[in-house]
């Protein structure tokens, strides 16, 4: 079992985390659009977030000021405070975001008055995804989420898991440290109670399950409003100086005869607890990847979810030498060339096309380093799945499905030829050999043959024997 590199979001800026193999074994990876405790959605497998490049961490340079939703106006940073300044005064998260025009999502801020505040402001239902503003981790409902079924996204977060865990589980339950800097990485997409996302999760828990098993560890303020301990103390500090927080004694001081890990086991199975989660991976990077979607018009679920991977993987934006998610995106957008359609919405093929070569140009950034060259295997299975089930040419497009309602299993190489020809045998830097397992995702429709609703997602062994890549029909 592989250790992964994750991307810790932050409330304020986006961050790299490190994550690690998880044991859990629940079978509903992702999170949802709809209401609490309902599976689905952006989910990462395992311990935490995406996996970063490992170039040994990027860490914010500060909180930046942003500009607020739809009444709210961005202020400056705040003098002595934690974080960027509202235009709103907190009474309470509701009327607190109603005034920031947020609805979904979750941050921390300090409000008019410089108070520091953590805000959970809601989950979206009936199709709807979390469209942020300005930065990753709230915003307004709206859109249309093509990703329809519980299944799909179960799926997709299968696959997550695959590449970043060697598993197929999702780890609602996981908590650990590291040791990376980040304080203790949690969850399915790798919250980290040091870079400022995890604590998001905490407070919709905090609202979904007043005095819930995580609640003692939230810490307390001093008469002067100081943090003292707690997740709240990490947040100041993290917000207040734009650097990692790696200590967990303040946190670990309030177990009362428990341990953090522990009571994150505890929640794990806690439907409130998962919903929070489902709701603020959504918020941090489905919502990204179905901003491209919508933009693109791009609809197979197959498309979505590597890009939700993506971003997982890359995060958005350039960090340093590192490509993010937006520039690899335009690398694909180059290698299709000047005549790439401008919507893709029916044409399926053209939209397998362009992806074959997002898959690429992400294979080839792993390629060039020397820690991630040995998950590249993992973009073979995304691969794999496009080119079965890409028709030959686009006469008719219907003849391309990317769906994802069929099996997938994870048994290609990228660019090693140990099992015969791989995905990529020219064009990457190296062509480290991966040895994970081999895992094979299903779609269990015994309920109902068209039914989607009642369908779910499975997984098992995909057998012991890596084979050839299967030939590319969008060369």
């Amino acid at each position: 079992m592989r250790r992964a590199l994750f991307w810790c979001a932050s409330s304020a800026v986006a961050l790299l985390g490190v994550g690690a193999c998880s044991s859990a074994t629940d079978t509903l990876p992702v999170a949802s659009a709809g209401a609490p405790g309902q599976s689905g959605g952006a989910g990462q497998s395992g311990a935490g977030g995406a996996s970063s490049l490992p170039s040994g961490g990027r860490s914010s340079g500060g909180t930046a000021a942003i500009t607020a939703g739809a009444t709210g106006v961005a202020g400056s940073p705040s003098t002595g405070g934690t974080g960027p300044l509202a235009s709103c005064k907190y009474t309470d998260d509701v009327s607190f975001c109603s005034c920031m025009g947020w609805d979904c999502g979750g941050k921390t801020l300090d409000d008019s008055t410089g108070a520091p505040h953590t805000v959970y402001c809601g989950t979206c239902t009936g199709g709807e995804y979390c469209q942020n503003a300005t930065d990753v981790g709230y915003g307004k409902c709206g859109g249309k989420n093509p990703l329809l079924y519980d299944w799909q996204r179960q799926k997709i977060g299968m696959l997550v898991a695959m590449g970043e865990n060697d598993n197929t589980d999702v780890n609602y339950g996981y908590a650990e440290n590291i040791h990376d800097d980040r304080g203790y990485t949690v969850g399915i997409v790798g919250f980290c109670t040091g870079t400022g996302d995890f604590i998001e999760v905490a407070q919709c828990y905090n609202t979904l399950k007043p005095g819930n098993v995580l609640a003692k560890y939230w810490g307390h303020r001093d008469a002067s409003g100081k943090a003292i301990d707690g997740l709240v103390y990490y947040e100041d500090q993290f917000l207040a100086t734009g650097v990692n927080q790696g200590d967990t004694s303040k946190i670990d001081s309030l177990a009362a005869g428990s341990s953090f890990v522990a009571d994150c086991a505890t929640a794990g199975n806690d439907p409130e607890y998962r919903a929070c989660q489902n709701t603020m991976a959504d918020a941090f990077y489905m919502a990204t990847a179905l901003r491209y979607a919508t933009a693109k018009g791009l609809q197979g679920a197959l498309t979505i979810g590597f890009i939700y991977d993506t971003e997982l993987n890359f995060g958005d934006g350039d960090e340093s030498s590192a490509p993010g998610t937006k520039t690899v995106i335009a690398r694909a957008d180059a290698d299709y060339g000047a005549n790439m359609p401008t919507d893709f919405t029916g044409k399926p093929w053209e939209e397998s096309k362009w992806l074959g070569y997002l898959i690429k140009e992400r294979t080839i950034v792993m390629s060039k380093d020397d820690t991630w060259n040995s998950d590249m295997d993992q973009n073979a299975t995304w691969e794999a799945a496009r080119r079965l089930h890409t028709a030959p040419s686009n006469n008719p497009e219907s003849a391309t499905d990317l769906s994802m309602t069929y099996d997938i299993v994870s048994k290609y190489k990228a660019g090693s030829s140990s099992a015969g020809t791989p995905c990529w045998p020219t064009g990457l830097s190296d062509t480290t050999d991966s040895q994970s397992s081999i895992y094979l995702v299903a779609t269990d429709k015994s309920v109902s043959a068209t039914d989607q609703t009642k369908w779910t997602a499975t997984s098992d062994s995909g057998g012991d024997n890596y084979v050839a890549c299967p030939s590319n029909p969008t060369p």
